[in-house]
C-alpha cells in the first residue's frame, strides 16, 4: 500500500508498493467505485513522482498544473465530439489512444519533435583520433568528437516567436536614439565601426552576437576523477534582446560542447573550426525572418568574445599561467610593470602590429603569445576590439573582494571602530529587498587572524 508520511514544513518520506497498478473495476459501472479507484491511481502516481528523488517537488507541482489543464481542455472537446459528430465515447477514447503511442518512448517523443521543427539536434563533428585499449583488438584508434549546434536554426526558430523581432527592432531603435549614457555593447564605438562594413540593404537587419567561454567540471572538482570529464562551452547570446527576454537563461543559446582536454590535445584552430564557420555563415548569409508582413534578412556579428581570464587567454592563443612574465592579453607589460601600474599606458596596448611582431618571435615567455588566434578566420573579428573583460570575475568576485578584505580588517581588527558580530548582524538583517534572494549569508569569516570576505558574484 501507498504510505505519505509528511511534516508541517515538507514530505519526510514517500514509500510506494510497486505491485500495485492501475485499478480495473469488474461488473457494473459505480460512480462511487470508480471515483475510489481513480483516487487510489492519482495517489499511487503522484506518490511515484515523489519517491522519485530526481525529480523537485516543485516540478511536481508544475506537472500537476499542466495535467489538470490538459485535462479539462480534452474533457470538453470529448463531450463535443460525442454530441456534435455522433459518435460513441469509446470511439473517440480509442482514436485518442492511439496518437498517445507517438509519445510512448523517448525515442519517439524526440522523433516527432524534429519532424515538426522543434528540436533542433546538435551536429556531431570529429577533430581528431587517440589511442585505446580493447581486449579484442588490442590498441585501436578511436575518434574524438564534440557537438556543435547548427545555430542558425535556433535562431531562425527563436526569432519566429510572435513578436520577438519586432520587440527587437523598436528595442534596437530606442538604444540608437538614447545617446545620455550607455547600457548597450550597440552605442559604443566598436558596434559603430563594425557598422561601416555591414549589408545596408533595406531588407537586411543586423545584430549583435556575444560569444562567452568557459570550462566546467561535471565531476566532483575536488575528487580523484576531476578533469577527465572537464568540458568545455561555447554560448551565444543576442544584447538587443529586450530586459524581459535577456535576463532569462533560455535566450542564452549553447553553441559547442567538447571536452577541454581534446582542445589542449588538438589545438583551438582545429577545435573552433565548425564553430567559426557557423558564426561567418551567420554574418555573410544571414538567416530568413519576417517583419511586419515583409520578408527580412538576419546578419548577426560578433561583438565581443567573453570569458574569464583563464578561458580567455587559453582560446585567443597567450599563455594561460598569470605569473608568467607576459600573462596579459590586452598589453605588453612585464609582471613587475603589472604590480606597479596603476593608470593606462597606451604605449604597452597590443594592437594588430605589434601582435604580429611578436608572433614572429615564436617566444611565449617573451611576449606572452603561445599560437596564432583561431578566431582571426571570424569575419568583421578584430582581437583587440572584439574582446572584453568579464565584470563577474574581474571586478565583482575580484576587485571588490580585495578592496573589502582591506577594509573590514582595517575597521574592525585594525583600528576596532566596529564590534564583528555588530558588522555580521548588520549584513544579516539588513532589507536587501527584492534582492533578498542573493543575500549574503557568512559574508565575512575569520580565518586565523585575519578577515576575509567570501561571497559570490551576485552577493
Amino acid at each position: 500500500m501507498t504510505r505519505i508520511t509528511e511534516s508541517t514544513e515538507s514530505i519526510a518520506s514517500i514509500n510506494v508498493d510497486q505491485s500495485v497498478g492501475t485499478s480495473v473495476i469488474i461488473g457494473p459501472p459505480n460512480s462511487n467505485e470508480s471515483l475510489n479507484a481513480l483516487m487510489t491511481d492519482l495517489q499511487v502516481f503522484f506518490a511515484k513522482l515523489y519517491a522519485n528523488p530526481q525529480i523537485p517537488r516543485n516540478t511536481i507541482q508544475d506537472f500537476s498544473v499542466e495535467f489538470r489543464q490538459f485535462f479539462d481542455n480534452y474533457n470538453d472537446m470529448f463531450s463535443q465530439l460525442v454530441e456534435t459528430k455522433n459518435v460513441t465515447f469509446h470511439e473517440t477514447l480509442k482514436n485518442f489512444s492511439s496518437k498517445l503511442s507517438d509519445f510512448s518512448s523517448d525515442y519517439k517523443r524526440l522523433e516527432h519533435f524534429e519532424s515538426v521543427g522543434s528540436l533542433v539536434l546538435p551536429a556531431e563533428v570529429v577533430i581528431g583520433s587517440r589511442l585505446e585499449y580493447t581486449h579484442n583488438k588490442g590498441l585501436v584508434h578511436v575518434n574524438c568528437t564534440m557537438q556543435v549546434i547548427p545555430l542558425k536554426f535556433v535562431l531562425t526558430k527563436f526569432f519566429s516567436i510572435p513578436n520577438v523581432l519586432e520587440d527587437c527592432v523598436e528595442y534596437l531603435s530606442h538604444l540608437y536614439c538614447t545617446g545620455d549614457y550607455k547600457e548597450n555593447i550597440v552605442q559604443g564605438l566598436v558596434w559603430r565601426k563594425m557598422q561601416n562594413n555591414f549589408d545596408k540593404r533595406d531588407d537586411v537587419l543586423n545584430f549583435p552576437l556575444i560569444l562567452y567561454f568557459d570550462d566546467f567540471e561535471t565531476n566532483n572538482p575536488l575528487g580523484s576523477h576531476n578533469s577527465i570529464q572537464k568540458l568545455g562551452a561555447v554560448y551565444v547570446s543576442v544584447p538587443i534582446l529586450p530586459r524581459k527576454y535577456f535576463s532569462q537563461l533560455t535566450n542564452i543559446f549553447l553553441l559547442g560542447l567538447f571536452h577541454s582536454a581534446d582542445r589542449t590535445n588538438f589545438g583551438n584552430s582545429v577545435t573552433f573550426g565548425k564553430i567559426i564557420d557557423e558564426l561567418n555563415g551567420l554574418s555573410h548569409s544571414g538567416i530568413p525572418a519576417f517583419l511586419d508582413g515583409k520578408s527580412m534578412t538576419l546578419k548577426f556579428h560578433v561583438a565581443a568574445v567573453s570569458g574569464d581570464n583563464l578561458g580567455l587567454n587559453g582560446i585567443l592563443g597567450f599563455v594561460e599561467s598569470f605569473v608568467a612574465q607576459h600573462c596579459c592579453r590586452i598589453c605588453r607589460v612585464n609582471k613587475a610593470q603589472m604590480q606597479s601600474m596603476c593608470q593606462e599606458n597606451a604605449i604597452y596596448l597590443r594592437n594588430n602590429d605589434n601582435y604580429t611582431d611578436d608572433l614572429s618571435l615564436s617566444d611565449p615567455s617573451q611576449t606572452g603569445i603561445k599560437e596564432k588566434c583561431a578566431f582571426l578566420a571570424l569575419r568583421g573579428f578584430d582581437m583587440f576590439e572584439n574582446v572584453t573583460v568579464d565584470v563577474l570575475h574581474d571586478f565583482l568576485e575580484g576587485t571588490c573582494r580585495y578592496v573589502m578584505d582591506f577594509l573590514v580588517n582595517y575597521l574592525v581588527l585594525d583600528q576596532r571602530i566596529l564590534m564583528f558580530s555588530v558588522l555580521v548582524a548588520r549584513i544579516t538583517n539588513f532589507n536587501y529587498g527584492p534582492d533578498k534572494s542573493s543575500k549574503p549569508v557568512n559574508a565575512i569569516v575569520c580565518i586565523g587572524s585575519k578577515l576575509r570576505v567570501k561571497t559570490s558574484a551576485s552577493e
